[in-house]
């Protein structure tokens, strides 16, 4: 089927309802308020986010040697510092998509962590739906409830509106003025939880205290859009 095409489908059937839930199939808008009468057909767009997860369906199925060796290509040949964030990024999507996309992995599988480490967790993304109620969805390479899987901002508004409403999308890569490198939501395999997760990405040929600082001050929520400026005296 291709992309864009209005089909018709019963409204009283069971996969429709999982579609439009999904944000796969769209219902034509009606003027003034209006119930869904059972025993009627109504036409229904089957949206991009079709042929998006059909893709990422292929991407899943290329063995982890070279998706690595794509990320440390992309590394190691880019041409500055700027360049070389933006590559981290991508990689971090990358990694957490594989360690919790579609399943339960403890924490300590990505990160260095003590108590919380054996905490299960998978990936979601959020929707806002027509009632205004927020929803968790899994998200994983071949499923999810948008046509991307992440967003990058290029000012506070749009980090706001993310907040707002994902709109579905797994992942939130802020402006460079914010701090953190991304953003996502996992929620906890016991308790339901879900929890925000903000990622800051540093390199540094060696762990000390202040390699530690400078990410966290990045990912505290006092620090956002704050600048650090150094005068050197005359």
């Amino acid at each position: 089927m291709d992309c864009g095409k209005r089909v018709y489908v019963d409204s009283h059937r069971h996969d429709t309802h999982e579609l439009i839930s999904l944000g796969i199939g769209f219902l034509d808008q009606q003027e003034g308020a209006w119930e869904l009468e059972p025993d009627l057909t109504y036409p229904v767009h089957i949206y991009e986010p079709l042929v998006v997860l059909s893709l990422a369906s292929l991407f899943e199925d290329q063995s982890w040697a070279n998706r690595q060796e794509g990320m440390t290509r992309s590394l190691r040949l880019a041409p500055n510092t700027s360049t070389l964030g933006f590559s981290f990024e991508d990689v971090a999507l990358v990694v957490l998509m594989d360690a919790f996309g579609g399943k339960f992995t403890p924490l300590l599988k990505v990160f260095e962590c003590d108590a919380l480490g054996s905490r299960r967790v998978t990936l979601v993304s959020l929707k806002r739906g027509a009632d205004g109620t927020m929803r968790s969805h899994p998200a994983s390479w071949k499923g999810g409830t948008s046509d991307r899987f992440g967003f990058k901002a290029r000012s506070l508004k749009d980090v706001l509106a993310f907040f707002n409403d994902p709109d579905g999308k797994t992942f939130l890569f802020p402006d460079t003025c914010m701090g953190p490198d991304l953003f996502c939501v996992v929620q906890d395999e016991e308790t339901k939880e879900l929890i925000l997760l903000s990622l800051q990405a540093k390199v540094s040929p060696k762990v000390s205290a202040e390699t530690w600082i400078s990410p966290l001050n990045s990912i505290t929520p006092d620090f956002f859009y704050t600048f650090v400026v150094s005068i050197k005296p005359f």
